[in-house]
C-alpha cells in the first residue's frame, strides 16, 4: 500500500460483518469516510475521540431514528484499522457505554501490538 501513498484497511473482530448488515445509506457514508481516511483526508462525519480513546476516530451517521457508529484509528503507518461498528442502542445521550469503550480500547491495543510486531511503529 505504501507505493501509492494509500493506506490499507484492516478489520478488527466482526466489524466488517456488522458493517455489511447496516442500511445502504449508512454503508455508503462509512465507505466514503474510510476511503478518505485511506487518502489521508478526514471526512466531515469523522471526529477524533478524547480521553482514554485518544487516537481513535468515530464516524456517526443517523438513519431513520437510529444512530450508527464506526470507530477506526490511523495510528499504524500505512493502515486504517476499523475497530468497532454498531447501531447505538443507549438512550443516554452520546456517551459510549463502558463495555463498548473497553472493547474498542482492547482492539486498539491489539492493532498497535500487531503494528509493532511488523515493525511499522
Amino acid at each position: 500500500m505504501q507505493d501509492t501513498g494509500e493506506r490499507g484497511v484492516q478489520w478488527m473482530g466482526e466489524s466488517l460483518e456488522v458493517l455489511r448488515d447496516l442500511p445502504a445509506d449508512v454503508r455508503w457514508t462509512v465507505g466514503r469516510a474510510l476511503f478518505k481516511a485511506q487518502k489521508g483526508i478526514r471526512h466531515k462525519d469523522a471526529f477524533p475521540l478524547r480521553g482514554r480513546l485518544r487516537g481513535i476516530f468515530e464516524i456517526a451517521r443517523d438513519h431513520m431514528g437510529d444512530t450508527y457508529r464506526v470507530f477506526y484509528t490511523l495510528r499504524c503507518p500505512g493502515w486504517v484499522y476499523v475497530l468497532f461498528c454498531h447501531r447505538k442502542k443507549s438512550k443516554r445521550g452520546t456517551a459510549i457505554p463502558k463495555h463498548e469503550a473497553d472493547l474498542i480500547l482492547r482492539r486498539f491495543r491489539d492493532c498497535m501490538a500487531e503494528c509493532s510486531e511488523r515493525g511499522e511503529r
